[in-house]
């Protein structure tokens, strides 16, 4: 009887030990591996946990979950919405502020994400797998984003100001396009405050964006142009460039006060395999009431299709994709 009791004796003190050993590897995982830091509170702190076979890569990737609330939208703004703030509006006190608060705004975003910190990181020794915590303070970013918040709004303000004393129907344009560009970054940092602040966005808007784009839609209708078209796919590119200003805000007509040209060359390249080549030369001109010469702009691009007729036609879409993005930057630039 002695004999079947000692088997069963250590069977069981094994399978405990098991248990144990299985229950303290468990606790060896980070507790913010699966929920919240016992050191890092989620109230108080942004996370962001980065896996990844070494360890600086993990890291990178814990950064980089914090990092993208703030630098990617940011970039998005500054390539689409501050065109207009580049443009020299013959030293307005109010442009030249939006410039200055455009810029400061960018680098403090820089310095938001520069401040993003790793507190802990951890190896599954099971998996050769490394783990990281990035952490960043709530209290101290959401106190910069609403300082942030509140310069973009001031600057609005003088924009907004001088756009009513100017008497230069472009120039209150520019300004309007100016103003819209500082409320749509002070948009996405009001985003940004209300996924770092536990109260959410709590800084009342002043501006409707639609409102602006509004005014700015009324402003750009006074201004009349006519089209011309040069070149190849002349009668297309016309077409292009007349509904590219309209859906701009432009009133196009037959009597414009102003006149903008577009010139499209085309030149087919030697077919490659299956592949057919187009180089393209886009200039777009623009003159006054006088026909005097404002100005002009121009773009080199080259497309491929495994078609020859397909080729061509993508010289035209891309055209119709430049003006699109550019026509009115350029146009205003041309009238400074």
């Amino acid at each position: 009887m002695w004999v079947k009791i000692v088997p069963l004796s250590i069977c069981l003190m094994l399978l405990s030990a098991c248990g144990s050993q299985s229950h303290k590897d468990e606790q060896l995982s980070p507790s913010w591996l699966n929920g919240e830091s016992e050191r890092y509170s989620r109230s108080q702190y942004l996370y962001g946990v980065g896996e990844a076979d070494t360890m600086t890569s993990a890291k990178s990737r814990a950064r980089a979950e914090i990092a993208r609330i703030f630098s990617v939208d940011i970039q998005a703004a500054s390539s689409d919405s501050s065109i207009y703030e580049i443009l020299d509006l013959g030293g307005d006190e109010g442009a030249s502020e939006s410039m200055a608060v455009s810029q400061t705004i960018e680098t403090r975003t820089e310095q938001r994400v520069q401040g993003i910190e790793i507190p802990e990181v951890w190896k599954d020794e099971s998996s050769q797998r490394y783990y990281a915590l990035a952490i960043l303070p709530r209290n101290k970013t959401a106190i910069s984003l609403r300082k942030d918040i509140a310069s973009l709004d001031e600057a609005t303000e003088a924009v907004l100001t001088s756009a009513q004393a100017s008497k230069a129907l472009f120039q209150k344009a520019q300004l309007a396009n100016t103003a819209i560009a500082l409320q749509s970054k002070r948009s996405l940092l009001a985003d940004q405050l209300s996924v770092v602040a536990l109260t959410g966005n709590d800084v009342a808007e002043k501006w409707s964006l639609q409102k602006l784009a509004a005014d700015r839609s009324a402003l750009l209708s006074r201004i009349s142009v006519t089209t011309r078209a040069e070149g190849f796919e002349h009668e297309k590119m016309k077409a292009v460039l007349a509904n590219t200003l309209a859906n701009d805000g432009f009133t196009v007509s037959q009597d414009g006060e102003y006149t903008i040209v577009v010139n499209l060359d085309a030149t087919e390249l030697e077919p490659k395999g299956a592949w057919y080549y187009n180089k393209a030369t886009l200039t777009v001109s623009a003159f006054d009431a006088n026909n005097n010469s404002l100005g002009g702009n121009s773009w080199d691009y080259k497309v491929s299709a495994t078609d020859a007729s397909l080729s061509g036609l993508r010289v035209i879409e891309q055209a119709k994709a430049i003006l699109a993005k550019d026509l009115t930057k350029s146009f205003f630039s041309m009238m400074e």
